[in-house]
């Protein structure tokens, strides 16, 4: 499954403080079925392209 999550950045995170900016994040979540039910998955996010998005790093992960 593909997702997209959005959000306004309220509180402190990575050591940034609040900016009250809009965010988007997007993720994956892959699963594996056994017997009709989920057995187990994993997840990834762009949780990089999450935190340039409201300054806490700068482009190519050098610290804002």
């Amino acid at each position: 499954m593909r997702w997209t999550a959005t959000g306004t950045h309220r509180g402190k995170l990575s050591g940034t403080a609040t900016t009250s900016m809009k965010v988007a994040v997007q993720g994956i979540v892959i699963s594996r079925i056994s017997d009709g039910k989920i057995a187990e998955e994993f997840e990834s996010y762009d949780a990089l392209g999450m935190l340039r998005q409201f300054g806490a790093v700068k482009a190519w992960g050098i610290p804002a």
